[in-house]
């Protein structure tokens, strides 16, 4: 399924919400809805975790046959809605543990960390990832 978007690597997020975590997950407990497709030198990206709680943005993800190695990414986050937007850009180390790529900062700016609340569970967002 394509995002509703002209952007490439972008998926559209319905928020969700497990308790005080807001997002989309599929590691541990699944919330929140992920439409679209993500391709990064021709192996597809799978979304695991983008989600916020008391201070730290998890973000989790798949390559196709990678399972060592990191990324330096951008994530753009946009309120469909509003227009609004948030941005962070991480280094992001493979996880064996989870596996995937995996990160959970706790220095999330504001215009970023200000989508995940209660009030915006059933929302969608455009959220574009960038290999850098």
């Amino acid at each position: 399924m394509r995002a509703d978007s002209k952007k490439q690597n972008t998926l559209v997020m319905t928020m969700g919400s497990s308790g005080y975590q807001y997002g989309y997950s599929r590691y541990y407990a699944n919330y929140g809805e992920i439409e679209g497709e993500v391709m990064h030198d021709g192996k597809a990206v799978t979304l695991k975790m983008l989600c916020y709680y008391s201070g730290y943005l998890d973000f989790a993800f798949d390559i196709d046959g990678v399972t060592s190695g990191s990324y330096n990414i951008t994530v753009n986050v946009t309120e469909v809605d509003t227009g609004r937007t948030g941005t962070i850009t991480l280094d992001v180390p493979y996880a064996s543990h989870i596996p995937g790529f995996y990160v959970s900062p706790d220095k999330v700016p504001a215009d970023l960390s200000r989508f995940f609340v209660a009030a915006n569970v059933g929302k969608k967002y455009t959220v574009e990832l960038i290999f850098n």
